[in-house]
């Protein structure tokens, strides 16, 4: 089980080592039994009805020119390019819309089939029991699985990504974590993870890219979900985003990035991959850190005394990478910009904007470990508290939002930032010997749930939220306050942008998202609105806020 010899003289991983395991007891499937379920795949075809070729176009475009921005898996030139010639091969649409797919183009028409449902998404008000997005994201799904027995190939690996970011969008959190263990699996099969030494047929830079995409996706899941990450650095050795290096261990690495001087010389398609790779480059570091943060203060079981040291390592480790991002990453508000500059740059503020949610969030988990709290003898100070912090995110999503309609296409990382945000400063609010800190962050906590209230009409992770937050004021909001808690006070009206409490209600035309009812109780006495009762609760119920995140990590 041990191999201590042999073509790999390193150590073998935990993974392998529990493979090998298995195979002791599960003898391998042999091989003329896998050829024959091939032979089998190849023969099979499933049958699916696309839509009309201008909404293919149509979805192709609302996809690159949203989501893959913010996930830059696959190139849209050749995407389109092969998702053409493919339907040309098939037939389509001179036989009709309704085709039969053979193995081959499976993966290709399982990429456009996710990539329409992904772009109905964003396009219309999609709820979880919307049949549009969810009957081609089943077809995706339902191709992949016909011709599972088929070797592993990129197209599908691209697919498999694409419907964990699906997934995301549609705040199926068990499922995604599903998804993105598929796909990690299938990429680590393809070797994305390891330097090729020759490169691989038909292999570009946007192989790396969707590797580095895989490695963001299972980081941010993982903080998600309060689990392990799948992907382990030590075994990562791929090149860098933006340079031709080895992944060295986190404990040698400092963050570098693409020097700008170069981008001058260059035209926009080598632009775009440059801003590309400081962006994946951002990402995957901060991954690194979060897998420190989960290794020092999540599963380091020691007293939290002992641990403070690591808390200001890490958010050290944060303040300087922030300081150290390239001009094209670092925030900056739309207010500061003319309209045209602001047109411009749209997709590089919502990059920024991702960066520095990023960052924050972490810096608020690091706060709200015990061992941020420590004020023994060796420690000059404790770590400034996140209120600023959060209000910083608050300001900075507000911001974007006052300029860009277009939240829907971040509005998962939106959703799960603000909740964060509140999540911190309902405790704050709650501690009686912080009556400085209160006033702020309850008008930080009534800006974050407008914006949530805003979004909740378009996006599920915000209208999950903002149900979920509705219900743990209802539920606690009669009952006895909590002992030694100050009174919260409320907000003034300049604070925020908020003039007064009836601006928390009338925003939105629909009646039931003004008003949640009690069960069990008259029409008359059962409206609660939203405004002041905000305040009037959030002392009494900011523990089961804790609920907002689908098992949140809490150390102790």
């Amino acid at each position: 089980m041990y191999r201590c010899v042999g073509r790999d003289p390193n150590p073998m991983s935990l993974r392998s080592q529990i493979s090998e395991t298995r195979a002791l007891f599960h003898p391998r499937e042999d091989p003329g039994t896998r050829k024959d379920k091939e032979v089998c795949s190849r023969r099979e075809t499933y049958f699916v009805e696309l839509p009309a070729f201008s909404k293919i176009q149509e979805s192709l475009h609302i996809y690159f020119e949203n989501v893959g921005r913010q996930y830059p898996a696959i190139r849209p030139e050749k995407t389109r390019s092969r998702i053409h010639d493919i339907l040309e091969d098939l037939g389509y649409p001179s036989a009709g819309r309704a085709i039969y797919v053979h193995y081959v183009a499976a993966p290709t028409v399982a990429l456009l089939c996710i990539i329409v449902a992904i772009a109905e998404i964003i396009e219309n008000d999609t709820s979880p029991t919307d049949t549009g997005a969810t009957d081609f994201a089943n077809h995706a799904r339902g191709l992949l699985s016909t011709f599972e027995n088929l070797p592993p190939s990129l197209e599908a690996l691209r697919c498999h990504t694409l419907i964990t970011i699906y997934l995301l969008y549609m705040d199926s959190l068990d499922l995604a974590l599903q998804s993105i263990a598929v796909t990690v699996r299938i990429a680590i099969a393809l070797r994305l993870h390891q330097r090729s030494p020759s490169p691989r047929e038909g292999s570009d830079s946007y192989d790396q890219n969707l590797w580095w995409t895989i490695y963001a996706l299972d980081r941010n899941l993982a903080w998600l979900g309060g689990i392990p990450c799948l992907i382990r650095d030590e075994e990562i050795d791929a090149p860098r985003p933006t340079q031709n290096g080895q992944f060295q261990r986190f404990s040698a690495v400092t963050y570098t990035n693409c020097p700008d001087e170069l981008v001058e010389q260059i035209g926009p398609i080598e632009r775009s991959l440059h801003e590309e790779a400081k962006y994946l480059e951002a990402l995957a570091y901060l991954g690194r850190i979060w897998a420190c943060i989960w290794n020092e203060l999540v599963t380091d079981r020691s007293e939290p005394d002992c641990r403070w040291q690591a808390t200001e390592v890490l958010d050290a480790q944060l303040r300087i990478l922030q300081k150290q991002l390239p001009a094209g990453l670092i925030w900056r508000s739309p207010s500061s910009l003319g309209k045209d500059e602001e047109r411009m740059l749209e997709t590089a503020m919502q990059r920024q904007l991702i960066v520095l949610m990023r960052i924050n969030t972490l810096r608020l988990f690091i706060r709200g470990n015990p061992a941020s709290n420590c004020t023994c003898l060796d420690r000059k100070s404790p770590h400034d508290n996140g209120v600023a912090i959060s209000a910083e995110t608050i300001g900075a999503i507000m911001d974007f939002s006052s300029h860009h309609g277009g939240l829907l296409p971040i509005g998962h990382s939106i959703s799960t930032t603000l909740v964060q945000c509140i999540l911190y400063l309902i405790n704050i609010i709650g501690e009686p010997t912080n009556a400085n800190g209160t006033e702020s962050a309850s008008s930080s906590v009534v800006s974050a749930y407008q914006v949530l209230v805003d979004l909740s009409d378009h996006c599920v992770s915000a209208r999950n939220a903002v149900e979920t937050l509705d219900e743990a004021i209802l539920r606690y909001g009669d009952g006895p306050a909590r002992p030694n808690t100050e009174p919260i006070p409320q907000p003034q009206p300049q604070c925020a942008g908020i003039s007064r409490s009836e601006d928390l209600k009338g925003t939105h035309a629909q009646g039931t998202r003004q008003t949640r009812r009690r069960s069990g109780t008259s029409t008359a006495s059962k409206e609660i609105p939203r405004g002041n009762d905000l305040f009037d609760c959030l002392q009494k119920s900011y523990e089961s806020l804790d609920s907002l995140l689908p098992n949140s990590v809490h150390s102790s």
